[in-house]
């Protein structure tokens, strides 16, 4: 038996909450069963009404596999002349590139548009108005949106997959095609007019830059002839160092320059400008250079035709040129022409090679706009997940009601339980009852409750003395459990006076007091004004006993 400590009304001590057992919890479910089966059973049945009353919804869906970026072909041709602030002012190569994850995520939020959806979902609900079978209302858009299409990119991979649900069997597939068309649409759109711009935007640059090109070739060549320089060194790449000045020894006449000319390489027909033409050899040496050798066979006959070229021109300039004009007096004056020349030719180089670079980015942008390549590798053709319907759930449904039931009685029952105040856990008695426990009587065997009393008379109630002996019963005691104890009693003490009575002031002169108590029969307040009463007499209470429900036997 637990040593008693008499408890202090007083100045009460703050009462350690361990919280509840597992046992206790057991007991607090058994107890309230029948209320508990009660709500979750109407829980279950509500839920399956609503479960077969829903209608059945089918599910198609089809998957698009992004392609990996490419590399732009407007940032590979605009990787020579980077440096040109037109181009960077221009906002053409901004906004070209991005990661993975970006890209994935963009193509998810441009089906999640409502540009792309809102159409789909227009031919939905048209489709629905036109079928005699489905007079259910249609959705807004959001709702219709949130409860029937699904898109979802699957972990560590480029695949979206794309879903429709709908009640209407036969409306899924052509739905979702219709998706798929208008996503194809939309997708290409933007990127289509990207590159129109762009194809505008270096068109306008290579015609620019073209005239620009020309002009500075004229000035070149111009220079060359009026200075008498030679421009072999203006193939080598690395620039002249030792210029010479041209030196006429056997002067070529027209007809001979006609023939030396009639069988070169150059590109296109002649002008009839002399000047022009040289320029525009030049420009094409200029150009080849970058791709063949000087020993090349279309490389020596245009260095030929552009020598002929300039020699025909120095010897027609005004009909009697035998040398060229403008030769320095003195090395001053050839230094400065020299300085002149070198600013004339990387003028016309620098603008050959920008031109040069227009022209291959503007072919790159035809191309890529002529292929109209969609942002996707693979788009799966739409089919249906299942012949069966996968919508409602019913088993699902049921369970969560069956689950929101059992919460929701629990709820309810220990509200009911709080509000009644009644006491259900031995460790409260214990707690509150100024004496020890006795013994825990098990309430489905009262056979063998005679022994524990016999115990009990023969220990604790024989030394308290002779005096008479009462049986306090706390709260609603069964009757027949008290008859039960009386009778054991009485036979157990003899000729003892015994009495039982639910009033703790008449016990006052009894030598030996013996509470009943049980789960769930008197409430806390009572409890607690039995407890002051019992602590103020001057006789001691021998103990309680604690008729216990769930006792096994």
């Amino acid at each position: 038996m637990s040593e008693y400590k008499s408890p202090n009304f007083n100045n009460p001590e703050p009462e350690e909450d361990d919280g509840m057992t597992l046992q206790e919890v057991i007991h607090f479910f058994l107890r309230n069963r029948i209320l508990l089966g009660i709500i979750t059973s109407l829980s279950a049945v509500f839920g399956a009404i609503y479960a077969f009353r829903l209608p059945p919804k089918w599910e198609g869906s089809f998957q698009i596999v992004v392609a990996a970026k490419q590399e732009n072909p407007m940032m590979s041709t605009a990787s020579s002349f980077i440096n040109q602030a037109a181009l960077l002012n221009s906002g053409l190569l901004r906004g070209m590139s991005g990661g993975e994850s970006t890209e994935l995520q963009t193509e998810i939020k441009i089906l999640e548009s409502p540009s792309v959806l809102r159409p789909v979902y227009e031919f939905a609900s048209e489709q629905k108005k036109l079928t005699e079978e489905n007079n259910s209302p249609i959705p807004e858009f959001k709702s219709w949106f949130s409860q029937s299409v699904s898109i979802d990119l699957i972990r560590r991979t480029k695949v979206l997959t794309i879903s429709y649900k709908d009640s209407d069997k036969k409306l899924i597939l052509p739905v979702l095609n219709k998706m798929k068309d208008i996503y194809q649409q939309y997708s290409n759109l933007e990127r289509l007019s990207a590159l129109s711009r762009g194809i505008e935007y270096a068109s306008t640059q290579v015609q620019i830059f073209k005239e620009r090109s020309e002009k500075s070739n004229r000035l070149l060549d111009s220079y060359e002839i009026r200075h008498g320089i030679k421009s072999d060194s203006r193939m080598s790449g690395s620039g002249f160092t030792n210029p010479n000045f041209l030196q006429i020894d056997n002067p070529v006449s027209p007809s001979s320059f006609m023939t030396t000319t009639s069988s070169s390489a150059a590109d296109g027909s002649r002008s009839g400008d002399p000047i022009s033409d040289l320029s525009r050899i030049n420009r094409e040496i200029l150009r080849r250079k970058r791709i063949f050798t000087d020993e090349d066979p279309s490389m020596k006959a245009l260095i030929r035709e552009r020598d002929a070229v300039r020699t025909y021109v120095e010897l027609s300039a005004g009909g009697t040129l035998a040398s060229p004009s403008g030769q320095p007096s003195n090395k001053e004056e050839a230094q400065k022409i020299m300085v002149k020349y070198k600013e004339l030719f990387r003028k016309a180089e620098r603008e050959s090679k920008t031109l040069d670079s227009l022209e291959s980015m503007l072919l790159n942008l035809q191309l890529s706009k002529a292929r109209s390549t969609a942002p996707w590798k693979l788009i799966s053709d739409p089919t249906l997940v299942s012949d069966s319907p996968v919508e409602p759930h019913k088993k699902m449904i049921v369970l969560i009601a069956l689950s929101t039931g059992l919460v929701l009685g629990t709820i309810i029952v220990l509200i009911n339980e709080l509000i009644k105040g009644k006491v259900f856990l031995l460790r409260a008695f214990v707690k509150a009852l100024p004496c020890p426990l006795l013994q825990e009587l098990p309430l489905l065997d009262p056979s063998c409750w005679r022994d524990t009393l016999a115990v009990i008379v023969n220990g604790p109630i024989a030394k308290a003395g002779n005096g008479p002996i009462a049986l306090i019963p706390l709260g609603g005691i069964n009757p027949s459990h008290l008859k039960v104890l009386s009778s054991d009693l009485k036979e157990l003490i003899g000729n003892r006076e015994f009495f039982i009575t639910p009033d703790v002031n008449a016990t006052n002169n009894c030598s030996s007091k013996i509470l009943v108590a049980s789960p769930g029969l008197i409430t806390y307040d009572k409890l607690n004004r039995i407890s002051k009463q019992l602590a103020l007499q001057e006789s001691t209470t021998t103990g309680w006993l604690w008729i216990d429900p769930y006792a096994k036997p």
